[in-house]
């Protein structure tokens, strides 16, 4: 099999990525349910940290996503999104590898 380290690289952002999507609504939730104190400065610092890195990317997905109840379903999308992209990029990168 024929590697390519650049979309072994694009990979593994896309993974790191998806992680601190899960982390942004770990940390929502412990923070919604006053499980952590968000004025706590580790945890202010860490969510600040994944609002710049995650909010850019779902305020675009909340314009097309509805609340259903009060939920927002902009995360899950993005996850979903996330998950198609790599499968995408390996499935075309390396459909011809074998």
């Amino acid at each position: 099999m024929n590697f390519n380290p650049f979309v072994n690289v694009l990979g593994v952002c896309v993974d790191l990525y998806r992680w601190a999507v899960l982390a942004w609504i770990t940390l929502s939730i412990l923070t919604n349910f006053h499980i952590i104190n968000p004025y706590q400065p580790l945890v202010y610092r860490v969510r600040e940290l994944l609002d710049q890195l995650v909010e850019p990317v779902l305020q675009k997905i909340r314009r097309f996503t509805p609340e259903i109840r009060g939920i927002d379903l902009s995360s899950l999308v993005l996850l979903i999104l996330l998950g198609f992209i790599k499968e995408v990029l390996y499935t075309y990168f390396y459909r011809f590898s074998f």
